[in-house]
């Protein structure tokens, strides 16, 4: 082997699936000096995860690639439940149109292997790309960070890169976990899972996911946007030998046959197959001295539900911003301990939700078949009540309801309103920019930088040239952290200020949203949660929230 090269970087980030690539792109476009290694050299074109919850797609369209995925994925719009071979409930609801405050209202159905290739495409315009075939075989800390040892396999060689942080996105078999030392505590469920993307043919609902409602166990498809194409997923035991099934186009065929009662759908040839055994496991801490862990290599957990590759996407947007603050522009280190106090909370709830989701679905005994039969049924059988139950099913499962109002980073000052507080999601709204086009706020937050939302409120409304003077001040001292957006409601506001986005309400849409009945300010964090809300009184709370969590910012 060679002598070791060395080189530097500010973050070293391991593993290039969903988790690596979303923190290399948002971090890369904020400037900030990065690698991403992964030790595959092809990469993977299966689907593995294929569900993307709304708040995801709002992350993802901030970086503005959502429009890609969609592309890529198929709008399934609800699903038929089948039981004893005959239909019991057709959940289909219309494909929602997009409401002012919440542009993805559905869970969107897309290839793992899609949305890696858009994000490994966003990395590369960022001036960015994936290291394949550089394996991370240990680290140090040391004064400077970490130093970590990467080897390449075709060469024969080790570089050693010394990297201010280094970021374990490498899934649940995390190297960087393991040598970090960090606690994995959970156990594996009983159920062994089988899944397999397939060609199927027969009579078979135009978007919608099938689910087979029996007393055996899970068993589950659901469409792909490619035609014919159908994910299978279905719960196994094991045999009189005391071994699991593999997956194979028979053993679904007999499964489709014994529990769905169906025949009438023929499995064709293959794409994937794949055995599954579900865990649900978690870190007790995200960071030691240098090191993170995100996504799988810091939670694991049951895939009904389709949490897990969402959770990890966010995990990368929550951190990403905080290091680079830390980087560029000197934020305090403690900045960084902020991200295992908001998201740890977060996988611990989605760790909790998805075992009651297991448990739901792959119980099979005489309590599940009573459940099945005396109330799943009936349930459904009721029109009034399904549409309740998919809207309260689909909201649950949206994380949009995440929010961080007990970190240190949310304050909210004086009462303003009952509505939002500080730490939650940053809504959507319909507004007219200066030239009196139809636009949005989440169009605004397509950037880097904190946005300041300075409402001139709808009941008591503030003056509009003096809060625009307040947007042009705080813009400027804040020496590029924030930009400030001045929401006024008439729609031709008589405010001249060079530099001072000026957006118009005159439907209240927006105002009404945030609950700005009087004029206030509402600081939205970089990866869209309010971290400050306050009167239009409270400048100098304000500025005193930036300096004291993210450096000096100017007199």
């Amino acid at each position: 082997m060679s002598a070791p090269t060395s080189s530097r970087t500010d973050v070293l980030i391991v593993g290039a699936g969903p988790v690596g690539l979303m923190m290399a792109c948002e971090l890369r476009r904020r400037q900030v000096s990065c690698r991403l290694v992964d030790k595959l050299t092809e990469f993977p074109a299966t689907s593995r995860a294929n569900g993307l919850q709304p708040r995801s797609m709002e992350v993802l369209d901030s970086l503005g690639v959502a429009e890609r995925i969609l592309e890529g994925a198929n709008p399934v719009r609800g699903v038929v439940v089948m039981r004893r071979g005959a239909e019991v409930a057709r959940l289909e609801l219309p494909l929602p149109s997009a409401e002012p405050d919440q542009p993805f209202p559905r869970v969107v159905i897309v290839n793992q292997a899609v949305i890696e290739g858009v994000l490994r495409t966003k990395l590369a315009a960022l001036g960015g790309c994936v290291e394949g075939g550089r394996e991370l075989t240990g680290f140090d800390e040391s004064a400077e960070g970490v130093v970590a040892n990467v080897a390449d396999p075709t060469t024969n060689s080790t570089e050693r890169i010394t990297a201010r942080w280094l970021v374990g996105c490498d899934g649940p078999h995390s190297l960087v976990r393991k040598q970090l030392g960090l606690s994995f505590e959970g156990s594996q469920y009983p159920e062994n899972l089988i899944l397999a993307d397939v060609h199927l043919q027969g009579d078979l609902p135009n978007g919608l996911a099938m689910l087979w409602l029996n007393d055996e166990g899970l068993l589950a498809a659901i469409p792909f946007r490619e035609p014919g194409v159908w994910r299978l997923l279905a719960a196994v035991d094991t045999d009189t030998t005391d071994q699991v099934p593999q997956a194979s186009v028979e053993v679904f065929q007999r499964l489709l046959t014994d529990r769905g009662h169906d025949t009438r759908i023929t499995i064709c040839e293959p794409l994937w197959l794949s055995n599954f055994r579900v865990h649900h496991r978690m870190v007790g801490h995200y960071r030691k001295g240098h090191a993170f862990v995100a996504g799988d290599a810091a939670h694991i957990h049951s895939p009904v539900g389709g949490q897990g590759l969402n959770t990890g996407i966010q995990d990368s947007y929550n951190l990403a911003w905080k290091l680079a603050a830390v980087i560029l522009r000197g934020a305090p280190e403690v900045l960084l301990d902020t991200y295992e106090a908001e998201r740890l909370p977060v996988a611990r709830q989605v760790l909790k939700e998805t075992d009651v989701n297991q448990r739901l679905a792959m119980a099979h005994n005489s309590v599940a078949e009573f459940l099945v039969n005396h109330v799943a049924v009936p349930l459904l059988s009721h029109a009034s009540l399904r549409e309740h139950v998919t809207d309260a099913a689909l909201q649950r499962s949206s994380q949009l309801g995440v929010n961080y109002r007990s970190s240190v980073l949310s304050e909210r000052h004086v009462h303003v309103g009952a509505g939002l507080q500080a730490g939650d999601r940053a809504p959507d709204g319909a507004v007219l920019d200066d030239e009196g086009h139809r636009t949005s706020l989440f169009t605004y937050f397509r950037s880097t930088e904190f946005r300041l939302l300075i409402f001139q409120g709808h009941s008591r409304r503030g003056d509009a040239q003096a809060l625009g003077e307040m947007a042009r001040r705080t813009q400027s001292c804040s020496r590029g952290l924030l930009r400030a957006l001045l929401v006024v409601v008439d729609q031709t506001p008589e405010v001249a200020l060079q530099d001072v986005t000026v957006l118009s309400d005159p439907q209240l849409g927006a105002h009404t949203s945030y609950d700005a009945r009087s004029a206030g300010l509402y600081l939205v964090r970089p990866d869209g949660y309010l971290a400050f809300i306050g009167p239009a009184t409270d400048e100098a709370a304000l500025m005193d929230y930036l300096d004291r969590h993210f450096g000096a910012i100017g007199s």
